[in-house]
């Protein structure tokens, strides 16, 4: 670097540094791209250039502390920021003695780590790449000068701020890796990382948490193999050392997002019909299930009796069971919660994988039947069902989603048939969650959905007090999803389904101020429009029993009864025309209802 340049480079940084600078951005464009020309940077041995040397040092400093001060942090955005470290860097790098003395050092490897970090936080890896290297070069030459001073008592104080400060910058060169689609680098990075943890303890946390943002990372990308894979490791890590660990909380939610993501790899396999290699996936499923189980375990107190405890084994039970190996965990789950449906059920399996014909009956008499033993297992998979749901609405919003009610409608129906005493509580909250099944049409699941609104209001009908509001609505929904708008043709066996909801809402409608007057005008004006559609099919006695279906909900409106009923009359005389007439020169008369303006 010529003196030139030194005078042209501090210039810049004092033009930079004037408070009253309007356009910083003109000012770091051109310093950035001067700086970026330069390819490497040279060691400057002219004793002449000293006094420069040290001017441009400080220039280095200024611009460093000028970028990170709290006070510019609001005049220039993040990529400026990142622009004038990459420039005092670069600046102190040009500066660089022959042999650097540990305080340069330090400054180089603060510097240079941390506009690696800053260029990771603007998506710009290989930028990142770059001043990590650098970093990681003054960190071995630090090491090197350390080693050689054996003689001083705090050399493994000195040497344990070399090993933080390389790790960290590990874990960055990692995650740049992952940016740029090289999961096998990122791996080898961690590695290192993961084993610098035996003598940096403290640094557990902080490992853990950023495999698991790895993992989260990567499973938005639907690389679910390596998401499951940094799950499980950031799980691991964790386990290592309790003490420095992310929490219980944390790792209950890496063990939940590693085994759905999985489940989604094991899909994925199987879709391609890799079976042997989805097998394993599975037991690996199961085993890192049972080390999860184990872990919970050690929150309970020896000889507790608690349902959840019993819960507890009686999954460590199914997961020993389903790895083929013998385990003393269902006795604790009969100790803690004998009479349980579950309990028994996973003595019975275990009984027929032991093949103990004696345990066998005298577990079949809890009874036992096959379809009582299909109907036990749905239920366990609806409980997996819900853990899974459950991580996932914690994740995102899903506002139209009949998850929720799905799942309770098959808990229901499952308990109702097992006569479990708890299908009574489901059924609550079922009667309640009619609301998530009224989507607007196509529906995602409209048999399930409909099978859902009949057991809603059948439980909403045997409410002490009646909660005609929600009865309305079911029956509006039931209809709605039967007969959607538009339809130009309707079979007849759809035809009378939807006229037995009708007739299921005229047997709830007592009086007007009963029954919301806009749903009573809902079903009106249905009815009559069907008689539409079954006049321009040609269907004439269908016309004519719809559209007085339609005219029976007439005396249930309040204040626009006297507007509908002008228009239905207008088209009465037609009615009895139209059954005897067949294809008579009356047909075009009749119109649909209009809706009142006042709606």
């Amino acid at each position: 670097i010529k003196n030139i340049y030194i005078y042209y480079f501090v210039g810049l940084t004092e033009n930079l540094l004037q408070k009253q600078l309007v356009d910083n951005d003109e000012v770091i464009e051109e310093f950035f791209s001067e700086i970026s020309s330069i390819k490497d940077f040279p060691k400057i041995l002219d004793p002449q250039v000293f006094t420069q040397l040290i001017s441009l040092e400080e220039c280095a400093v200024h611009l460093w502390n000028w970028a990170v001060t709290k006070n510019v942090g609001n005049n220039i955005n993040k990529n400026q920021k990142a622009k004038v470290q990459h420039i005092a860097c670069s600046l102190l790098y040009c500066c660089e003695p022959e042999n650097p003395t540990e305080g340069v050092l330090r400054k180089q490897i603060l510097m240079a780590s941390k506009t690696g970090r800053t260029w990771l936080d603007c998506k710009d890896p290989q930028m990142a790449d770059h001043f990590l290297r650098l970093a990681v070069k003054s960190l071995e030459t630090l090491y090197s000068q350390l080693m050689s001073r054996v003689e001083e008592a705090d050399i493994n104080s000195s040497k344990g701020d070399v090993e933080k400060d390389l790790l960290r910058i590990l874990s960055c060169q990692a995650e740049s890796a992952l940016c740029q689609g090289n999961n096998n680098e990122a791996v080898v990075y961690m590695q290192r990382c993961r084993e610098m943890l035996l003598r940096l303890p403290k640094e557990t946390a902080y490992v853990s948490l950023m495999c698991y943002n790895f993992g989260v990372d990567t499973y938005q990308l639907k690389k679910f193999e390596d998401s499951s894979f940094w799950l499980s490791q950031s799980y691991d890590i964790g386990k290592m050392n309790e003490k420095y660990s992310p929490g219980s909380e944390i790792q209950v939610k890496m063990c939940k997002i590693s085994k759905y993501a999985l489940v989604l790899h094991i899909e994925l396999l199987l879709h391609r019909g890799k079976e042997l290699l989805g097998k394993q996936k599975i037991e690996d499923i199961i085993t890192e299930s049972l080390q999860w189980y184990n872990y919970s375990l050690s929150f309970f107190k020896a000889g507790q009796i608690d349902p959840n405890l019993a819960k507890l084994q009686r999954n460590r039970a199914s997961c020993f069971l389903q790895l083929k190996q013998e385990s003393y965990c269902i006795k604790e789950a009969e100790r803690c919660d004998p009479d349980s449906i579950f309990t028994q059920f996973t003595v019975y399996k275990i009984a027929v994988q032991e093949n103990n014909v004696e345990r066998v009956q005298r577990t079949y008499c809890c009874p036992f039947g096959s379809q009582t033993e299909e109907l036990t297992q749905a239920l366990e998979h609806i409980q997996i069902c819900w853990e899974v749901w459950k991580t996932l609405k914690a994740s995102g919003s899903f506002p139209l989603d009949p998850t929720d009610t799905l799942l309770l409608l098959y808990e229901f129906e499952a308990r109702a048939k097992l006569n479990d005493p708890k299908h009574s509580s489901v059924s609550s909250m079922l009667a309640f969650s009619h609301t998530a099944l009224a989507m607007e049409s196509p529906a995602h699941f409209p048999l399930l959905c409909k099978k859902a609104l009949r057991v809603a209001l059948s439980l909403h009908k045997k409410q002490p007090q009646t909660d005609l509001s929600r009865c309305s609505k079911c029956v509006h929904s039931l209809i709605k999803l039967s007969l959607p708008n538009g339809v130009s043709e309707v079979e007849a066996h759809v035809l009378e389904e939807v006229w037995d909801y009708y007739e299921e809402a005229l047997s709830i409608i007592t009086a007007p101020d009963d029954f919301p007057e806009m749903e009573t005008l809902w079903l009106l004006t249905r009815a009559w429009n069907t008689g539409i559609l079954m006049y321009s099919l040609a269907q004439y006695p269908e016309a004519e029993r719809w559209c007085g279906l339609a005219m029976s909900f007439i005396r249930h409106l309040g204040s626009l009864r006297e507007s509908y009923e002008t228009q239905v009359q207008r088209n009465e005389p037609f009615l009895s025309r139209w059954a005897g007439e067949g294809e008579g020169s009356n047909r075009g008369v009749f119109v649909a209802l209009e809706r009142d303006s006042r709606t």
